[in-house]
């Protein structure tokens, strides 16, 4: 399997919607949050279109979500302290406020890295959504077994859970595409690297017997 170190999120990991987070240059200081099914970019085009609206709603973050109504009502409850009208999105708060909630009830940020990302999930699903056909999956893996195929599969689940701990523990998660899977290493993994490779340098460097000197004296 590839091990990649870096790269984009597709945005084929998110099937449900996002939630958003817009700006308007007429209304310093206040962020609108709310959520859409098509896109981000398209639901500011809608907003901003509207009668009334003097100038355009710019798109300041959008997050991924698989449960796009509810992680709107789940983020407004969270920030209804700075909400200025009950029946309104709009909130009067910092964009660094508003961020920190919806990475901790969203997906991820769209624009976040994979390496990002898998510092957070081991696995990361960007392929089409298949039918689960038991029978299928067991001829075509060549899987032989008698009795509940449902508690075959669960063992084989669990089988498979321990060797994604395995894979996990050495700081790689496991990217399903439809051209198959590949390996990339988690941001905190690779900062762990970074850092032990400055250690080894410094030590080097160093030496047993204090720094070195040129001719090796």
């Amino acid at each position: 399997m590839p091990i990649d170190i870096s790269g984009p999120v597709k945005e084929s990991i998110n099937t449900k919607g996002w939630v958003y987070i817009l700006s308007n240059p007429c209304m310093p200081g206040l962020l609108k949050v709310g959520m859409t099914t098509t896109s981000p970019e398209m639901r500011a085009k809608e907003i901003s279109s509207a009668t009334g609206v003097p100038d355009k709603f710019l798109v300041e973050a959008s997050y991924f979500s698989d449960d796009p109504r509810g992680d709107e009502a789940r983020i407004h409850a969270a920030l209804n302290d700075y909400r200025i009208n009950s029946g309104r999105e709009f909130f009067r708060c910092s964009l660094d406020v508003v961020d920190e909630i919806c990475r901790s009830f969203c997906l991820c940020e769209s624009k976040s890295t994979l390496e990002e990302v898998a510092d957070n999930y081991s696995i990361i699903c960007a392929a089409k959504p298949i039918q689960m056909n038991l029978h299928e999956w067991f001829e075509e893996l060549c899987v032989t077994s008698v009795g509940c195929k449902t508690n075959a599969l669960r063992l084989i689940f669990e089988l498979g859970c321990e060797r994604l701990d395995e894979i996990s523990r050495d700081g790689i998660s496991i990217i399903i595409e439809d051209g198959g899977p590949r390996g990339i290493l988690t941001e905190s993994h690779q900062s762990n690297l970074a850092y032990l490779e400055e250690l080894h340098e410094k030590a080097m460097q160093t030496g047993i017997y204090g720094p070195r000197l040129p001719g090796g004296f």
